[in-house]
Order: C-alpha cells, then sequence, then structure tokens
C-alpha cells in the first residue's frame, strides 16, 4: 500500500485553516449525533478535573470509547519547549519515557508549529514529505489534532490505525475536534485555577515581608520594579525600643523572640488602623510611611494618632509582661515622627530591592525616636503645624540632632488627645 491524502478545506470550530483529509463515504445525521451527544455530555467530567493529567487521561478514555483508537497519545508542551506524552494507550513505556519532539519536527510538531489538523490514509499515491512522515509501516492511517489556546498551541491529539483496522471517517475527525476543543477549555481552565492560588500565595507570602499596599504595587508592576519611584510630601514615623540592649543582655532568646512578636503584631495592628504603611522591622524598631502608597488628606495626624495609640498599646503590653519578669519594666518605647519631601520607591539592584524612603526629613524622625526618652512620641515643627488645633503638646524645644548643622524644633505630643 501507499499513502494518499486528500486536501480540502476543513470546516471546524475553531479551525479555519486547510487540511488533509479523508475523504470516505458520507455519515448520516444519526450516526452524528450518536457520538457526538456523549463526547458534549463527556465535556462536564473534563471541567471538574483536578490536574492536567487526569484531563489527558479522560481525552484518552474518550478516544478509546468513542473512537475505538487502540493506539493514541494526548501531548503537552512542557517546560523544555517540547511536546510530551502526558496520557497514551498502545505505546511502550520506553518511547514514552524518551518522547520529546520539538515544534515543527515530526508529525506531531508539525501540527503543532502549523496549528493545522493532520489526517492521512495509506492509499496508492503518496507525497513524499508527508510519507516521510508516517515512519511506522503497519500504521495504516492517523489523525493528528493540535490544541490551540488562544490562538497559542499547548498541545496535540494523535490517534492511528494499524493495517486491517477501521479508516477513519468524517465522523471520527469531528469527534476529534470536539475532544480537542474540550481538551483546551479544561486545561485553560485548570491553568487559570493554578495561576490564581500561585497568585495568591504569592501575594500572601509577599505581605508578610511588605504592607499588603506596597505588595501589590510591586506585583503589578512586574519585571518594571526597580523603575518604580517618585518624589512625594509625607510624613514618615520611627518606633524605636528604648533600653532593647539592656533587654537583650538580660533575657533569655525564646523569651526575647516572643516579646518581639507580640510588639510588632501590636504596633502593625495599629498601624493598619490608622491607614499607615508598614515600610520595615528593624531588630527593635520599625519604619511607617504615611500619605503613600494609599493617599490620606491627614497624614501627619494620622502619624500622632497611632504614635498615640501605640505608646497607649504598649504601656499595657509591657504591664502584662512584667507580671512575668520585672526586666520589662526597664523598657520603654520612643517615636519619632517628620515630614516633607522624600524619596518613595525601589532602590537596590535587579537582585535585590528595597521599598523605601529616603531624604533628609527621614534620617530626622529616626533622631527624634533615638532621642525620645520612654513612652514619648516627638515631632518636628512642620508635623504640628499641620495639626496644631487637634493634638496636644507638652512641651517644645530646639535641639541639635546627629548629622544636622542646624539645630529643629522640636514638639512633645501628649497622649490624652
Amino acid at each position: 500500500m501507499q499513502l494518499r491524502i486528500y486536501p480540502e478545506r476543513m470546516k471546524v470550530k475553531g479551525f479555519s485553516e486547510s487540511s488533509h483529509i479523508l475523504k470516505r463515504d458520507g455519515v448520516t445525521e444519526g450516526d452524528r449525533l450518536r457520538v457526538l451527544l456523549p463526547v458534549y455530555q463527556f465535556g462536564s467530567s473534563l471541567l471538574e478535573a483536578e490536574s492536567e493529567e487526569e484531563i489527558c487521561n479522560l481525552v484518552g478514555d474518550a478516544l478509546q470509547k468513542q473512537v475505538g483508537a487502540k493506539t493514541f497519545s494526548v501531548m503537552l508542551l512542557d517546560a523544555a519547549s517540547c511536546l510530551r506524552i502526558v496520557s497514551s494507550r498502545g505505546i511502550s513505556e520506553q518511547v514514552i519515557d524518551q518522547a520529546r519532539v520539538k515544534p515543527g519536527e515530526r508529525i506531531s510538531g508539525r501540527v503543532f508549529d502549523n496549528k493545522t489538523p493532520l489526517i492521512i490514509d495509506r492509499s496508492d499515491q503518496s507525497p513524499e514529505d508527508i510519507q516521510s512522515l508516517l515512519t511506522r509501516k503497519e500504521l495504516s492511517s492517523s489523525i493528528s489534532f493540535p490544541l490551540v489556546s488562544r490562538n497559542k498551541s499547548i498541545g496535540v491529539i494523535n490517534i492511528s490505525q494499524q493495517d486491517g483496522g477501521r479508516p477513519y471517517n468524517s465522523s471520527d475527525i469531528e469527534l476529534v475536534s470536539i475532544l480537542a476543543q474540550l481538551t483546551v477549555t479544561a486545561l485553560e481552565n485548570i491553568r487559570l485555577t493554578r495561576q490564581k492560588q500561585e497568585s495568591a500565595k504569592i501575594r500572601t507570602l509577599f505581605e508578610q515581608y511588605v504592607s499588603p499596599d506596597v505588595a501589590k504595587i510591586l506585583l503589578d508592576q512586574g519585571q518594571q520594579t526597580l523603575e518604580i519611584g517618585t518624589i512625594l510630601k509625607l510624613t514618615v514615623m520611627f518606633v524605636d525600643i528604648r533600653n532593647y540592649t539592656y533587654l537583650v543582655q538580660h533575657l533569655k532568646l525564646p523569651a526575647l523572640r516572643e516579646f518581639l512578636n507580640d510588639f510588632f503584631n501590636m504596633f502593625t495592628r495599629v498601624v493598619y488602623q490608622n491607614q499607615g504603611t508598614l515600610d520595615k522591622f528593624m531588630g527593635d524598631g520599625a519604619l511607617v510611611i504615611f500619605g503613600a502608597p494609599v493617599d490620606h488628606l491627614q497624614a501627619s495626624e494620622a502619624a500622632l494618632r497611632t504614635g498615640k495609640e501605640a505608646i497607649k498599646a504598649f504601656r499595657s503590653m509591657r504591664k502584662r509582661y512584667t507580671v512575668q519578669d520585672k526586666i520589662f519594666a526597664e523598657i520603654g518605647l520612643g517615636i519619632g515622627i517628620s515630614c516633607g519631601e522624600m524619596f518613595l520607591g525601589n532602590l537596590g539592584s535587579k537582585e535585590r530591592f528595597d521599598y523605601t524612603v529616603i531624604g533628609s526629613d527621614v534620617n530626622i524622625a529616626q533622631r527624634l525616636a533615638s532621642s525620645a526618652e520612654g513612652d514619648r512620641v516627638l515631632c518636628t515643627d512642620a508635623v504640628l503645624k499641620e495639626q496644631k488645633e487637634r493634638v496636644k503638646r507638652v512641651g517644645s524645644k530646639t535641639m541639635k540632632l546627629k548629622g544636622f548643622a542646624q539645630p529643629i524644633m522640636v514638639h512633645e505630643i501628649g497622649l490624652d488627645w
């Protein structure tokens, strides 16, 4: 026998390319319905599959039951950009393990590359380029159908018939076409679900290191993370546990870790309640931004409120820990707040970056936190001027801060406003 193919326009939903279709005797509408209706019903089980392998196995079962295919394979493109067999019948384990077909190679690779079905049958005429593709002499006919998702090939369905088997007809071709469409839909569904799960997992993990608002910005930006940055007028807050070094010297590490986790949980809750962005923890302290990336019309007031509430919560927490160990009575919380123009964005390299703020007022806030005696909130004149009618000031003085040539006016804020 020789190979013969018949070119004809294939009118199958989802495919408009020319294809090689075997001409056979006509199939009645009743035959078509008898074959196609079970396949449509079969589609619901595909959508309920929980893995790509399960989908391919279900498709294989349908090929075997509805087409009577004893030899078939469902191939998907892997991470190495090769087609590999995910489900099959009538193919040896050795062939399955070794089968890696690149796009454009052999029948499967050609169908994958062209996104066009290929139907071959042996006859007494044979174009050489097609004949060379059918290397197994015992095969009498075959159908290779591409799996195309959003105009992009993702795999191929192959079925073949050995000599003496029933030749494929137009009903078989339409059946494989429908199975291919159902397979693509099921694969898209499970990949989208997996993508959403991975995105949620990454976002959840990311939010444990940066605030949810910052995590959203960085994830939405994708590969352009280092380009994120702008100059804004913002309010920043530094907090510093006073006498922390003394605490470290006299407390066992497990107990110290428990205390710090408790403190940071409390502080994070207060910050988020006041729409602040927790930029980072730094040993025994933290840096908080108000006014970005979430807009805040009263950023300085929110920062002062956060400082007041954080100290009140810290006092309650300290009292509880002092019952366990008197050493906790020696610690306090110093808070420094400043506002002004500063750069907000990513700093670092492609390997490691930090979403943070830099500027003179950032350094001032840090110096104020270090200068504040236990349980005190210190702020600059610029912070207080924005809400002098709303907060209670208990003291003011000029201070010479380390690294700054000129002294600045500093205000201590009361806790009962």
